[in-house]
């Protein structure tokens, strides 16, 4: 199973996508996140009965457009609404790190959500932007699941990454020292070395990084101080709202 993800500007944006996919894929292998700001919107939203409880709830239960809705915090971004299976797998884990941990969630479901991405949605719902998951089994299904993202307005991986760094960029560049160059042409590297710190699941120092051994020492500094950097990111934005 494979779990194909979209960003979305607004609830209405990542409701409509939702109620697409669950015409070609099993209603409950349709997840939707939204920050908890969106309840008054989901409370407006007609209830269907084609698709089971998500489960005993963390908090309120709500109805809504695509399920019954779990309300759960997750650390660093506060209130979060999950409607679906693994949406309230995921809030029982107590967030998306959890959940790409690969404990509860994955097992139940044989699928989750790729290790170096999850950040980009955790920022997502951090900005008030809605993200939806849907859990694919069937390969040939793939393509098609990705256009109905796409045709409803989800934001493609590489522009929320794009989006995501410009909005770290001017402090990043402005922190930036190690001794010689300029930033502007040690980012990509220091972007690796930034990013690679981002995933728990990941190396837990640069020197574990495969790229590591091809890199001059000087280079080795630029990954270094964007490591750094990351694992200041993380403590940063992990820490209660």
């Amino acid at each position: 199973m494979r779990a194909i993800t979209g960003i979305f500007s607004t609830l209405d944006e990542g409701q409509r996508a939702a109620e697409r996919l669950r015409r070609i894929i099993p209603a409950d292998h349709v997840n939707l996140l939204t920050p908890e700001s969106s309840e008054r919107q989901v409370h407006a939203v007609p209830t269907t009965e084609d698709m089971p409880p998500v489960g005993a709830p963390m908090g309120a239960t709500l109805g809504g457009a695509i399920g019954v809705a779990t309300a759960f915090l997750i650390p660093g971004i506060g209130p979060v609404l999950g409607f679906g299976a693994a949406a309230a797998a995921l809030g029982a884990l107590g967030g998306l790190a959890g959940w790409k941990a690969g404990d509860a969630a994955d097992r139940a479901l044989s699928g989750g959500l790729p290790a170096d991405e999850v950040y980009l949605y955790e920022d997502a719902l951090r900005q008030g932007r809605t993200v939806v998951i849907a859990l694919v089994d069937d390969p040939d299904k793939e393509p098609l699941v990705s256009d109905v993202m796409d045709v409803c307005g989800a934001e493609s991986i590489d522009a929320a990454r794009d989006r995501w760094w410009l909005g770290l960029r001017g402090a990043e560049e402005e922190s930036y020292d190690v001794g010689d160059g300029a930033f502007a042409a040690d980012e990509r590297l220091y972007r690796v070395g930034f990013t690679s710190a981002l995933a728990p699941s990941g190396a837990d120092r640069p020197e574990a990084l495969p790229v590591w051994e091809h890199l001059d020492e000087r280079e080795r500094r630029v990954v270094r101080r964007g490591f750094d950097r990351g694992r200041a990111y993380v403590d940063r934005t992990a820490a209660p709202h």
